[in-house]
């Protein structure tokens, strides 16, 4: 991230969620969802987190 920021600039945009991996897989519908489930999800949320603080 420091690399980019230093060759072009601020960051404008980030984005952070659903790409190319797991592109199929939409979420389970909430009736069908755990505590598992949920941690699981939350785990993806500390990169992005961090790179947001680093960035700011």
């Amino acid at each position: 991230m420091r690399l980019g920021t230093e060759r072009y600039g601020a960051v404008d945009l980030l984005y952070h969620g659903p790409g190319a991996t797991g592109i199929d897989e939409g979420p389970k519908p909430i009736t069908e969802t755990d505590a598992d489930d949920v941690r699981e999800a939350i785990r993806w949320m500390y990169p992005a987190a961090d790179v947001v603080n680093k960035a700011a």
